[in-house]
């Protein structure tokens, strides 16, 4: 789901955008070059927002359970999607990226994959397909 931010607090000295204003229990930076395929998951209880620093994303999400694989969000720096809990969700890299990644819960490694459940969700075949269509 794309987020829509707020205006952003601009004066002299610069400016402030808010991201969120919400607990959040991690933020990690997460970095990908062109191609890449994160996620193909849905997590059990955790969501999480990804807001993009740098680059630009293909952001695909759907129902758990669902077969059809939707067409996708395009994500560019500045903007932001929320990925709720049972939602399978995958992302392609359209170019090198920065996001960020702020969600619910503390995320170590073992916390992650606890409440992970992988799915076949974008394949390797469509995501070549569709770096074709967004050079």
């Amino acid at each position: 789901m794309n987020i829509e931010l707020t205006e952003p607090f601009v004066d002299e000295r610069g400016s402030i955008q808010n991201l969120l204003s919400s607990p959040i229990g991690n933020v990690a930076l997460i970095k990908s070059g062109r191609g890449v395929i994160r996620s193909n998951h849905y997590h059990k209880e955790d969501w999480h927002y990804l807001y993009v620093l740098s680059g630009r994303m293909l952001y695909f999400e759907r129902d758990v359970g669902l077969k059809s694989t939707p067409r996708p969000e395009l994500v560019s720096k500045g903007q932001m999607v929320l990925t709720s809990a049972k939602r399978e969700h995958a992302v392609l890299f359209l170019e090198d990226s920065e996001v960020l990644s702020m969600s619910r819960s503390a995320q170590t490694h073992d916390e992650h994959e606890a409440d992970v459940v992988r799915v076949p969700f974008l394949s390797r075949e469509y995501a070549d397909a569709l770096l074709e269509e967004y050079p």
